[in-house]
């Protein structure tokens, strides 16, 4: 049990006055909580974090002891073992015979010859969240599409730059940009300037835009953003964030992973801590888009729902060619045209 850092009152003195240096003391205690109390956690630093993540990717079947060693040995400091699985599993880069385990259970499902048990499914869905929403498939691109924002950095005299994304849950091709906040103006803006639009030229209406219930997104219909949605004649439907969306959950992992985090490391400062970097908006945001068009048309995604194939391609599958990438049929065959510029995305 922890010390108590309050003073121990003195016994009481029948008939004197209390002595006033207790109170002076146990006051001062109270406003100055002791370092014990005020103990917290410190986040694992950035480039540690990368680290571990890059390991796990380029050899997967490496024990946990055997990163803790190499950390050590190239880093200088000691990781704990539970900190070093903690960081892999909410990265989803579980390795070793469970992670293949894991692959080979989704593809025995995807190819119709295995129905995983509830306990292998609750393993599933850690390993791969977009399986959370395998009992609603979109049948088409615009169908369903998600919204949401993520804090990337802090810049100096900027504030928080977040990164607003919307996901198609047909084909998991993302629309999106860095923004100098998380408002309502940025989450409507998005919509109006890329996201219609990018359908639009698409030929392929959006049917349904899925939040969370953060108040950027309104909980009232008279909210200036679920009113934008009717007027454009597009259905709002919200999640609470406990339950939220598995497709924005799958790449909230992938944008840490691959953008956020060697981009604090690159910049000397965690998103987390607070410390002001010394970069510009203009220059982060152009690589977001270039990183954006890499992840849409050059970076295969495996399991479900693309199987490997990537969200550009995917979207532009003819339903036939589509059949062994998704349970659902009648899926609209479009017509396949070239990869976009990083500026479409």
């Amino acid at each position: 049990m922890p010390e108590d850092p309050h003073p121990t009152p003195p016994p009481p003195h029948d008939g004197f006055p209390q002595s006033s240096s207790f109170v002076d003391r146990f006051i001062e205690s109270v406003r100055q909580p002791s370092a014990a109390r005020s103990r917290r956690p410190r986040p694992t630093p950035p480039e540690i974090v990368a680290f571990i993540i890059e390991t796990v990717a380029n050899v997967p079947h490496q024990s946990l002891e055997s990163i803790r060693g190499e950390i050590r040995a190239r880093h200088g400091v000691a990781i704990s073992r539970n900190t070093v699985a903690k960081i892999i599993e909410n990265h989803g880069m579980q390795g070793g015979l469970q992670r293949d385990y894991l692959e080979w259970l989704e593809r025995e499902w995807m190819d119709g010859k295995r129905e995983p048990a509830a306990p292998e499914w609750a393993k599933l869905e850690r390993f791969n969240p977009a399986l959370r929403e395998r009992h609603e498939e979109s049948t088409r691109p615009g169908e369903r599409v998600c919204q949401a924002h993520f804090p990337i950095a802090r810049l100096a005299g900027s504030g928080w730059v977040h990164a607003h994304i919307a996901i198609d849950t047909f084909s998991g091709y993302v629309t999106g940009g860095l923004y100098a906040g998380a408002t309502t103006r940025e989450a409507i803006g998005l919509l109006h300037d890329h996201v219609l639009p990018w359908y639009a030229r698409q030929g392929t209406p959006v049917g349904a835009v899925l939040t969370t219930r953060d108040s950027i997104y309104g909980r009232t219909e008279s909210h200036p953003f679920p009113a934008y949605l009717t007027t454009c004649g597009i259905r709002h439907r919200q999640r609470s964030a406990l339950h939220a969306n598995g497709f924005v959950e799958q790449f909230s992992r992938i944008l840490i992973r691959d953008f956020r985090l060697p981009l604090n490391v690159r910049l000397g400062g965690s998103a987390y801590s607070g410390s002001p970097a010394a970069a510009g908006m203009a220059p982060l945001a152009d690589d977001f888009v270039k990183w954006l068009h890499h992840y849409n048309c050059k970076r295969p995604s495996p399991g479900y729902r693309n199987g490997g194939a990537t969200p550009w391609s995917r979207l532009h599958l003819r339903a036939e060619e589509n059949a062994g990438l998704q349970k659902t049929a009648g899926m609209p065959a479009l017509e396949a045209t070239g990869s976009p510029s990083p500026a479409a995305g």
